[in-house]
């Protein structure tokens, strides 16, 4: 079952034993309590999980002149919105399809036209434009959905993680009440250590790699990131 702000917000209340009471309302919550909170855990989650957690949005270049680019979708199918770039890729979904690397201005010209990318506000800019033509993959992390209503539902990624925010919560209204928070404090830090077991253990049979630093070609020229 979805999990609604009015969910997490009645768990905190009932952690802070303020039940029944308007010492800090609902609205006060949602909107000053909650948001903080869950930007405090996508940072927790983030931190442990890496590009693990990613979404994407294929596209094709937009030739101009003087410059190649791809725009940003300002929401993605599932209504959460862009947060940062992981990576991009070339010619998705074909044999040809590669991993294109960040942009370096000291080699902007590139070896036989290598295409690099740029994040540029709402943009992706690819270089050189000469050779940008074609379709694209841009892999991201999407923001989190936000909870604007009591009945607005938490973001189905962030479900497992629903008692960190409603102890966050608690913690903030028992700090505006003055009160000790040392018991809420020590189990946001156990909830912490979950996190990163988890994301640990998510896959024991290989640990964890480095990108190659060599390209693709038959030459093999190393390369910095």
């Amino acid at each position: 079952m979805a999990v609604t702000a009015q969910n997490i917000i009645d768990e905190a209340r009932e952690l802070a034993d303020l039940q029944g009471s308007q010492f800090v309302t609902d609205t006060e919550f949602l909107n000053d309590f909650l948001p903080e909170a869950q930007e405090e855990l996508i940072r927790v989650v983030l931190a442990a999980f890496g590009d693990h957690w990613f979404a994407f949005f294929d596209a094709a270049a937009t030739i101009l002149p003087g410059v190649a680019t791809i725009a940003i979708p300002t929401t993605s199918s599932s209504g959460s919105s862009f947060r940062t770039i992981l990576g991009v890729s070339k010619d998705p979904g074909t044999p040809q399809r590669r991993s294109l690397r960040h942009f370096n201005f000291g080699q902007r010209d590139g070896a036989r036209g290598e295409i690099t990318y740029l994040h540029e506000g709402s943009f992706i800019r690819l270089e050189p434009r000469e050779t940008a033509a074609g379709n694209y993959r841009v892999y991201y992390v999407p923001a989190p959905l936000t909870m604007a209503a009591v009945g607005a539902t938490l973001d189905p990624i962030l479900e497992q993680w629903k008692d960190y925010l409603s102890t966050t919560l608690a913690i903030r209204a028992l700090l505006k009440a003055e009160r000790d928070t040392s018991a809420l404090e020590r189990k946001i830090a156990r909830l912490k250590r979950a996190v990163v077991q988890l994301a640990t253990a998510r896959d024991t049979a290989e640990g964890g790699s480095i990108a190659d630093v060599v390209t693709e070609t038959p030459r093999s020229r190393l390369w910095r990131r």
